[in-house]
């Protein structure tokens, strides 16, 4: 996993979703959805404005910066990882812990991928029920599923791959 294809990734889905929704403002009615239920049926409502309407990738685009911002911090404060053997990642000189902080970092920047993409289909299904156009009703709940099944597989294979490749680096160290 490269951090570099991820950012990327990341930063064309906030642009597209900002194209998107500009796109769409236009064709908005005076009320948009701002939330739903479990079943995928609008039950809170506000009127349109450029704030409620471009709330979501104003979220997208703050979760995304600050993961990607964390990422950066972290490299030089490697104390703030939340890593499997800490302690011995700790231990590690800079340059042994630097391959790990690069695959952790990457997968920050999947994470924001995987958010951003999760409130683009949230954004594309208020505006179909805004507008009158039947949502497939399994298009909000399948969405967040999605994204917690895939935040939670990606976060056990990287705790397992971390654990990994930090006993490894400590046996090229120490024997």
């Amino acid at each position: 996993m490269n951090e570099k294809p991820l950012r990327l990734a990341a930063l064309g889905l906030l642009a597209a979703l900002y194209v998107g929704s500009a796109a769409a403002y236009p064709r908005l009615p005076a009320r948009i959805p701002i939330h739903f239920d479990l079943a995928g049926n609008p039950d809170g409502w506000v009127g349109t404005s450029l704030l409620s309407w471009f709330l979501l990738p104003l979220i997208a685009t703050a979760m995304a910066g600050f993961l990607f911002v964390m990422g950066r911090v972290s490299e030089y404060r490697p104390e703030l990882w939340n890593v499997p053997e800490k302690p011995r990642f700790l231990a590690l000189p800079a340059e042994a812990r630097a391959p790990i902080a690069a695959r952790l970092r990457a997968f920050m920047a999947l994470m924001a991928v995987v958010i951003t993409a999760v409130l683009g289909t949230i954004q594309v299904e208020v505006f179909l029920t805004a507008t009158g156009r039947a949502a497939p009703p399994w298009l909000m709940t399948g969405a967040t599923v999605l994204m917690v099944l895939a935040i939670g597989v990606a976060a056990v294979r990287m705790n397992g791959r971390v654990a990994a490749e930090v006993r490894e680096a400590h046996r090229r160290l120490h024997g």
